[in-house]
Order: C-alpha cells, then sequence, then structure tokens
C-alpha cells in the first residue's frame, strides 16, 4: 500500500494501524495540519478505525503511544479542563492530558501528535505590562476535525474558540491561568496553564519577572546561580528596581511540605517573589489593593531550602483596609529577598504585590504663623527632603484642601473664612511627616499698645497690620495735627518715645496708615 489509491478494505485492525503510520507519518511528514490531501486522508482513516476500535479487540500499543503516556496525564472526560500539572516553571515541559483512556489507542494518530505539540507550545508563564495587549497563540487557527475552547481560571472563555487567543488590554482582572483545550477522534487534550501576570518595574515593565508557586522556582532563577539564557528557560529573574509592582493570582496555589506558616498564620496557597534592592534604605513592601485577605513574610537566606531562610519581618493586617499587609524593615543593596504572599486559611485571588526603597520624608523648614488683612492675600510654604521625592497635601482646620499639594500654599482674597490653623503632611512610600500648625489670623486695628511716662519723655507703642506705612501725629488742641514720627513695618508693632511731652502739661497724639 504505497500508493494514495490503495484500498485498504479487508485490512485486519492491527494492520490498518501500521499501515496508518506509514500513510500520516511518511505521506504527510508533520504537515497534517496544513495538507488538504492528508485531511482528506485522515477522515477516511478516522472513520474506518473508529468503527474498528468498537469492532475489533484492542488494538495494542502503538509506537508513539508509549512515549506519549509518559508525557500525558490521564482524567476521566469533563466539559472543563482538570488542572493537570503543577505550576512549577522549573517542572519539565510535558504535553497536554488526555480525558479518555480506550481513546488513547488513536495516539498513533499523526493529527494527535501534532496538536498536543502545538499546545505544548504555550509558555508557563507571560508577565506584560498593564493596559498592553497580551495574544496567546498555538500558531494555527480553526483546524478540521478539532474542536478548540480556551479557558480563564478554569472557566470557559465566551466565543475563544480559535487558535489565537487575543486580549486587548491586560487589567488586573485579567491576571491569572489561560488554557487550551483541543477535542478530537473523541479525545481532549488540554494545554498546560499559563500563568499571566502584570509588572511595573521604575516605570518600565520586566518582562522576565514573576512569582511563583515554588520557592525552589524562584531561587533557581537568581542572577548569580543562573546564566540569562537558563533563567529564561527556569523562571522569572529575580527583580531589581528603587520600586515596582507584580500583579498576580494565586488561584490553583499550593503549600510545600516543610514551608512555614508565614507570620504564624495557617495559610495553604502562598506565591513566592525574589527582590534585589539597588541601595541601602527604608523598604516597604505591601499587598495594598488584592481582593482577599493576605499574609505577608519576607526572608533572607540562600533559600536552597525552607530551613535555610531567615526572616525578616512579616505582617497580616497592617494593610490600607484592614486585610491586606503591609512590612517595613531596614534593607541592604544586593541581598535578595524572598517574598512569600499567602491567603489566611488558604484564602485565594489577585495579588498586588508593591516595593520601594529609599528615606522618609524630613522637613529642614517649617510653615510660619502670620497675619493678614481681609482681602489681602497670604502664602505658607515648607521644605523637605525624601527619596522618592515627597509628595504634600495641605489641611485646614483638619480637612484636606483640595489640590493643595505643592510645598506652598498660597491664599487669595482672605475673609473671615480663610482664618485659622494650617498643616501639611509631606509623605512618600516610606513614610510620611506632619508639619507644625501655622496660624493665618486677621491683622489687628491700629490702636496704641502701650503708653508710659519715661525720663526722657512720653514712650508711646502702637500696633497695626503688617507691611504698612504709618505716621504718628501729636497736637495741644486736636485741631492742629503735626507729625512727629513715619514708619514702615513689617511687624505691624513700632515704638516712640516723645521728649517734648516732658514740657506741655497737655498733648494729644494720634497714629494713621498711609499710602
Amino acid at each position: 500500500m504505497r500508493g494514495r489509491g490503495s484500498s485498504i478494505r479487508g485490512l485486519t485492525p492491527a494492520r490498518s494501524v501500521a499501515i496508518r503510520k506509514v500513510k500520516l507519518g511518511t505521506y504527510c511528514g508533520g504537515r497534517l495540519l496544513r495538507s488538504q490531501s492528508c485531511r482528506w486522508l485522515t477522515v477516511c482513516l478516522v472513520a474506518w478505525l473508529a468503527q474498528a476500535i468498537v469492532t475489533a479487540p484492542a488494538l495494542g500499543n502503538p509506537s508513539g503511544l508509549a512515549s506519549a503516556r509518559n508525557l500525558f496525564s490521564k482524567t476521566t472526560a469533563s466539559n472543563a479542563p482538570a488542572k493537570t500539572v503543577s505550576r512549577s516553571a522549573t517542572a519539565p515541559r510535558t504535553a497536554p492530558a488526555i480525558t479518555s483512556a480506550a481513546n488513547s489507542k488513536l495516539l498513533g494518530l499523526g493529527l494527535l501528535d501534532d496538536v498536543s505539540a502545538l499546545l505544548g507550545s504555550l509558555p508557563l508563564w507571560k508577565t506584560v505590562g498593564e493596559g498592553e495587549p497580551l495574544t496567546l497563540s498555538i500558531g494555527v487557527d480553526v483546524l478540521q476535525l478539532v474542536s478548540l475552547q480556551w479557558y480563564f481560571n478554569g472557566q470557559p472563555i465566551s466565543g475563544a474558540n480559535r487558535g489565537t487567543l487575543i486580549i486587548p488590554s491586560i487589567q488586573s482582572a485579567h491576571v491569572g491561568q489561560y488554557q487550551l483545550r483541543a477535542t478530537l477522534l473523541g479525545i481532549t487534550l488540554l494545554s498546560i496553564p499559563t500563568d499571566v501576570q502584570i509588572n511595573d518595574t521604575d516605570g518600565t515593565v520586566n518582562r522576565s519577572s514573576a512569582a511563583f508557586d515554588k520557592l525552589s522556582d524562584v531561587t533557581a532563577a537568581a542572577p548569580a546561580a543562573k546564566s540569562k539564557a537558563s533563567r529564561a528557560k527556569a523562571g522569572g529573574g529575580t527583580a531589581h528596581g528603587y520600586s515596582g509592582t507584580q500583579i498576580f493570582n494565586t488561584l490553583g496555589s499550593t503549600k510545600d511540605p516543610g514551608e512555614p506558616s508565614h507570620c504564624g498564620i495557617p495559610g495553604g496557597a502562598s506565591e513566592w517573589y525574589a527582590w534585589q534592592p539597588p541601595t541601602n534604605g527604608t523598604a516597604v513592601i505591601a499587598t495594598d489593593g488584592s481582593t482577599f485577605d493576605t499574609v505577608l513574610a519576607v526572608y533572607i537566606g540562600p533559600g536552597d531550602s525552607y530551613s535555610t531562610l531567615t526572616n525578616t519581618a512579616c505582617d497580616n493586617d497592617s494593610g490600607t483596609n484592614g486585610r491586606t499587609s503591609r512590612v517595613s524593615f531596614k534593607a541592604k543593596a544586593g541581598t535578595i529577598y524572598y517574598i512569600a504572599v499567602d491567603g489566611v486559611n488558604g484564602a485565594s485571588g489577585t495579588v498586588k504585590l508593591s516595593y520601594t526603597i529609599g528615606s522618609p520624608p524630613e522637613i529642614a523648614a517649617q510653615p510660619t504663623s502670620q497675619t493678614a488683612n481681609p482681602g489681602q492675600s497670604a502664602m505658607l510654604s515648607v521644605t523637605a527632603s525624601s527619596f522618592p521625592a515627597p509628595r504634600y497635601q495641605w489641611s485646614f482646620r483638619g480637612t484636606n484642601i483640595a489640590g493643595a499639594t505643592n510645598a506652598s500654599l498660597t491664599l487669595n482674597n482672605l475673609s473671615q473664612a480663610n482664618f485659622g490653623t494650617y498643616q501639611v503632611m509631606v509623605t512618600n512610600a516610606i513614610g510620611s511627616v506632619w508639619s507644625v500648625p501655622a496660624d493665618v489670623i486677621p491683622a489687628p486695628p491700629l490702636r496704641f499698645a502701650s503708653q508710659r511716662m519715661d525720663t526722657n519723655g512720653i514712650y508711646l507703642s502702637i500696633q497695626g497690620p503688617p507691611g504698612t506705612n504709618y505716621v504718628l501725629e501729636c497736637s495741644a488742641n486736636l485741631s492742629t495735627w503735626a507729625p512727629l514720627f513715619t514708619n514702615r513695618t513689617q511687624s505691624g508693632l513700632f515704638s516712640y518715645v516723645d521728649a517734648a511731652a516732658r514740657t506741655n502739661a497737655h498733648l494729644f497724639y494720634r497714629a494713621r496708615a498711609m499710602p
């Protein structure tokens, strides 16, 4: 049977399998998914083989089946894919699972081999930037005889039944495991899940960064232990940067034998991440923005086993909502910190893990109190330093002022409603500090603050709005006034001694503002 037109009638089932191998393996030569003639031959053979399997005894094990069984894991038939393998990044790449043990006798068919190889080409994990498009593909579109269906976190994606899956803009809700199911000849093949994550490192995307179910996957990717090529194959590299965010999903994660209960809290769905800070400073790591009750722990050590780890910091509920976590500690440049995120009592979901290193804000110059007249302006300012750069938020009588986020605050056209106590909070990702309170109060009316007889004459103290020109005048009859002193005072307070008062029994004084 060497020609395309040879008949297959009268062949025993065993012989037909052998000939089938020649026809599909030799003639098609791996081009089964593209050749129309091979598809036609496959249709004929599939129809005949399906009947032969039903009516004949077991065919035995085709030559390709033994190796295929070593690669495939068998499950029961289901409408949804079962989790077929560990999410270990260092586990060998395996072919997809098969859902029918009886129909596995058809594995000798080149079509199954080709489809399983295509499914096995999907990546173990993929890190992208938030808002970027995501494309997962087996390189071909819908195949004849093959039914395709994409799944996300174990649930079918509506309308996703082609060889390529495209998500136009990846957001936190899209983070998790993607899996492709292919069904043909009554057999269902499942790809290994592709773990999709989001990264931001110092404003860029580190596509080699990822969190993993096992500590061994993280340590295998340590830069000192692996070459760049081997790290890319084994797992995500250790993160570097002053600040960053990794968003991932812990659905299906496990707790390894020997893994500690982080912060003494029972977990069960942990993921690991490695970070190496580029400088000394205060490090802050948090899970704010995560969708479940998290536990956070940070370790140092060789990391070749759980027993060699030393805990540096841990936390359960210090995050912004009382369910997420936050730790702060003194970090050293070049040290690899192994970060574990688990869920209380095994809870799982989407994790937003953020880290930063730097120095907390310090205030060098405090805002000062001042006076002003209604209708005038006043300006308060603060001088502070920190790394990362500080942010500012001014408040008035304990309430934040919308838009008042600069180092200075200008108050225009003051009215009685604007007079009171102001304060500014200076903050960055490392910490925060409040300034001292500063009062803005109405300028006092022009008045004589004090007067007394002095050995040199009469002493007068005058107080009024600051930054104003004043003239002090004297009169003996309240009708004729003579100027004694003209002054501009920034503080609003000035004084004068009138020596002529020693010889005059009756004198009158007045002070008035000048333009």
